[in-house]
Formats: structure tokens, C-alpha cells, sequence
């Protein structure tokens, strides 16, 4: 035995990092959603432009693609982080927390607190169901990201 971890479990680094994109996109779009509904629904004064469909997405993808380097730089000295069954978890505990920044009645630490839990068990679920499909989730992932200049365009026009 040589001491070195299997690589069973751990997925491409290329799917792990379409799958950080993907989640930031999706965190994003319903930031944006939530938003325009505060606009549209509750006549709420938000301060959104025209461009905030495609650059809060963007921007929730870059963010996201930072944490996974981060993670997976970290996995060097930690094996598991390169899995899905832990980075996903932390992905959607980063998703969790950014949404709930969005509820201003809500203090910071009952914010933390319920993106770890929501984040945890929403990140098992998707990771038991998304680690045996790698490439469905490639494919997922890579029909979000398409869908990112078609909402620039949208802005433009």
C-alpha cells in the first residue's frame, strides 16, 4: 500500500469547476428573480437595471469558481474536498447564504446558521444524485452557461 487516496469519488476538474459555474448562474438568476418579484409584486423601490439578469449571474459564477479553486487547492492537503459528496455541500451552503443576504429582517448569524443547514442537506442530496451522473451534469452545466449571453443580449435590447 503506498498511502495514496483512490480516486474513486473524485470527479475531473474540468466537471468540477462547470458544476461551481452552474451553481453561481443559478444563485444568481434567482437573486435577480427574487428582485424583479420584490419589484413587480410587493411595489418595492429596487434599484435594478436592465443588465442585472446577466451580470449577477456572472458574477455569482466568478465567485463560485474562486471558493472551488480555493477548495481544491485546499485539496492537496485534503483529498476529500476534490469530491462532490464535500464540494457540493459547500457550494450550496455558499448559495444558501447569498440568498438569504437578500432578507434584511434577518440577523447575520441566523443567516449562517440556516445556510449551513439548508446548504448541508440540500448539497447531500444533490451530490448523491449528481456524483454517479457525471456527465449529465456536464451537460446540465453546460446548457446554464449558454444561457448567460443569451441574457446579456436580452439587456441590450
Amino acid at each position: 500500500m503506498t498511502g495514496r487516496t483512490s480516486d474513486e469519488g473524485r470527479w475531473r476538474l474540468g466537471s468540477l469547476f462547470l458544476i461551481a459555474a452552474t451553481a453561481g448562474i443559478v444563485t444568481g438568476l434567482a437573486e435577480a428573480s427574487f428582485l424583479q418579484t420584490q419589484r413587480l409584486l410587493l411595489d418595492r423601490m429596487v434599484f435594478m437595471g436592465r443588465h442585472a439578469w446577466w451580470m449577477k449571474p456572472a458574477a455569482e459564477a466568478l465567485v463560485f469558481l474562486f471558493v472551488t479553486a480555493a477548495c481544491l487547492g485546499m485539496s492537496r492537503l485534503i483529498p476529500a474536498l476534490r469530491s462532490p459528496r464535500v464540494l457540493m455541500p459547500v457550494l450550496c451552503v455558499l448559495g444558501a447564504f447569498s440568498l438569504l443576504l437578500m432578507f434584511s429582517g434577518l440577523h447575520g448569524v441566523a443567516r449562517l446558521v440556516l445556510a449551513l443547514g439548508l446548504g448541508v442537506q440540500v448539497g447531500r442530496v444533490m451530490a448523491g444524485y449528481l456524483e454517479p451522473r457525471e456527465a449529465l451534469s456536464r451537460r446540465i452545466s453546460f446548457g446554464a452557461i449558454a444561457m448567460l449571453p443569451l441574457l446579456a443580449l436580452g439587456g441590450f435590447v
